[in-house]
């Protein structure tokens, strides 16, 4: 049985073990496509991660297939030198390394590039233009494209190549039936265009030089009803290029129609995509690396010792730890900092950003983030035990200062650990990583002192006398003046939450909010209950706290359609009485029969303790949702500024 702590070949690179980092895009080059040095020093930090193999971001083989604002690129000579130097660096470290080639084809912006857009045909783009159908000749040229970049990939001194034929990219236009209903050589034969590019780099790079070909198995193209690719053509396209290929890279869907099997939110289960890898392992006889919400140690393990697959790749648990696979080598599972499948970094790529996670507040800023012990050790007091309260806790206790964290409920974790698996019909367990991982901080770090069931006044604050005061006590729910709405059968959803399921709700609910109460929504939807989201905006489905449109938003929106859940928006609740909840919109005032109400109106500041403290304390911060009500991004990133401020 192999274990993911043995070493493998893909070809003739041998690897030490079989923790493999994906080619992730940061937005960290210059805007025509060079590495800077922030990107080589951003590089430096995953290759000391451990990996069996690293493999640095897709990178555009030419300037009209850059999809993103600041994506690396494999364009021309003089990108060469910059990739040379990021090779060194992971050399010197011992580690392995390649380089993946992506060219977006229909998903890049015009605007941007200044080409056209060009696909198979004129479907496929994102932005809502129809691309350039290329040619016959001129897709002949792509593939050349792809060749080129390769051999300047084989020069900068990478141990391997990738190949990107997944997410709406240009190979998988080729590839779908969505896109390619072309009648020319390339639509008689869909795999033609990926042989080709696959054999060209073959015969350019020599038979000994690896080739690991990222291939998306299957579309998912039935969820909005369109024609797609399967599984089973994903088989069989594995198999006509395995003589070129040394190692099958397994993912599925595309981005634009298919992200969340692309990039899967919180909802579905871990491991969530492996399953392609395991259909592609079965008529291959090269290894198969399985991709998609592996999340922690155990998972990795697993899939790896099941033969479900031969290596565990990682994209955003990789960028919540670059030192996952060396923490785990180490023995050391609870070190390591867990995605909890939020899709910032992937939501910050489409706005053409600099990529950030939300767990993983240096990601990228390693350098500017350095934690630095403190010039004078200060006496600091953290109130409010939440994600932002502990990562500023844990930082500034590792500085060296004496903290004392103050938590007024029984168990650290804030709402969030109330959020995370509380919905007993909709998986949101993931969110509990960070948690965890700060709760095992604390138990271990020196000079951090946890006091638990404990309210901060004033004057508790004046006989500690701190030296430092950061306020990390999140927000409150927000209640609409009602008539009724202190009725018994009327709850909040954060104490719904925080019954973690036990709380008897009746058959028929109105849930008072549809964004904030969208998860609740469903859950009770699937637990058999009649359930009406009333919503005074035009929107529904779209929580503060979760900012990832492309997937998990647009998952929300299919669960609320496939569970029948009534939506009314822009329609205000003007009272609740014993016969259920008075609505008021455009056609007029009617009553929503309803056993149980839900208000999730929204959350707002808790300012009071921050109100009280200021100007008694040398120094004082507030951080978080107490701040501003926002994601969990915002409460980690200002947590760790202001740790290391102090």
């Amino acid at each position: 049985m192999a274990s993911i702590y043995d070493p493998i070949k893909i070809g003739t690179m041998e690897l030490p073990n079989r923790f493999v980092h994906a080619p992730t895009v940061r937005n960290n080059a210059d805007e025509h496509g060079y590495l800077t040095e922030r990107a080589i020093r951003d590089y430096l930090e995953g290759a000391r991660g451990g990996w069996g193999l690293y493999q640095v971001s897709a990178s555009f083989p030419h300037p009209e297939g850059n999809p993103f604002r600041c994506m690396v690129g494999i364009h021309d000579s003089q990108s060469v030198l910059g990739h040379q130097r990021v090779v060194r660096n992971f050399h010197l470290e011992g580690m392995k390394v390649s380089c993946q080639i992506l060219h977006g084809g229909a998903i890049c912006d015009p605007n941007m590039t200044g080409h056209p857009a060009v696909s198979a045909t004129e479907k496929g783009s994102v932005y809502g233009i129809p691309c350039k159908a290329l040619s016959t000749d001129e897709a002949e040229e792509r593939a050349q494209m792809y060749v080129d970049a390769a051999a300047r990939i084989q020069e900068a001194g990478y141990d391997a190549v990738n190949v990107h034929s997944c997410q709406g990219t240009l190979i998988q236009q080729f590839m779908s039936p969505y896109t390619n209903t072309r009648t020319d050589k390339f639509g008689e034969d869909r795999g033609l265009f990926p042989e080709m590019v696959a054999k060209g780099i073959k015969e350019r790079c020599g038979q000994d030089y690896p080739v690991i070909w990222r291939l998306a198995a299957h579309e998912f193209m039935e969820y909005l009803g369109e024609p797609g690719y399967t599984e089973e053509w994903g088989k069989t396209i594995a198999q006509r290029l395995e003589p070129y290929v040394d190692c099958f890279d397994v993912t599925g869907g595309r981005i634009g129609f298919t992200a969340m099997y692309a990039f899967p939110s919180p909802y579905p289960e871990r491991a969530t995509r492996v399953h392609l890898a395991t259909e592609i392992k079965s008529v291959v006889k090269v290894p198969v690396m399985g991709v998609a919400k592996i999340m922690d140690t155990k998972i990795a393990e697993d899939v790896v010792a099941s033969g479900r697959c031969d290596l565990a790749m990682m994209c955003r648990p990789a960028i919540a730890d670059p030192w996952f696979a060396r923490k785990a080598i180490e023995g050391r599972p609870e070190d390591i900092r867990k995605c909890i499948a939020c899709n910032v970094c992937l939501q910050c790529l489409w706005d053409q950003q600099y990529v950030n996670c939300a767990v993983n507040p240096t990601y990228g800023k390693e350098e500017q983030m350095e934690l630095k012990p403190a010039i004078r050790p200060k006496k600091v007091m953290v109130i409010g035990g939440g994600v932002g309260g502990m990562e500023t806790a844990i930082t500034c206790a590792q500085r060296g200062h004496r903290v004392d964290l103050y938590e007024k409920d029984e168990e650290l974790g804030g709402l969030l650990q109330h959020v995370a698996s509380t919905h007993p019909r909709l998986n949101t367990r993931d969110l509990r990583n960070i948690v965890d991982y700060h709760i095992a901080q604390v138990e271990k770090t020196e000079g951090l002192t946890v006091h638990l069931e404990t309210a901060v006044t004033a004057e508790l604050v004046e006989n500690e006398n701190p030296d430092a005061v950061v306020v990390a006590v999140g927000s409150g729910e927000k209640l609409p003046e009602i008539p009724g709405i202190d009725l018994a059968n009327v709850v909040t959803n954060e104490d719904y939450l925080r019954s973690e399921g036990e709380m008897e709700i009746g058959d028929t609910v109105v849930v008072i909010g549809g964004n904030y109460g969208a998860e609740t929504a469903v859950s009770l939807a699937r637990d058999g209950k009649n359930v009406t989201m009333v919503e005074e905006s035009d929107t529904v489905n779209r929580p503060v706290y979760s900012v990832d449109l492309y997937a998990r938003l647009f998952q929300l929106d299919g669960y609320v359609k496939d569970e029948n859940i009534t939506v009314l928006t822009e329609t205000r609740a003007v009272e609740i009485n014993g016969e259920g909840v008075v609505v008021e919109n455009a056609e007029g005032r009617k009553t929503l029969p309803a056993d149980s109400v839900i208000i999730a109106w929204g959350r707002q500041p808790r300012v009071e303790c921050y109100e009280a403290l200021k100007g008694k304390v040398k120094e004082i911060y507030k951080i978080g949702d107490c701040k501003e009500v926002r994601s969990v991004e915002w409460a980690i990133a200002e947590a760790a500024n202001v740790s290391r401020q102090i």
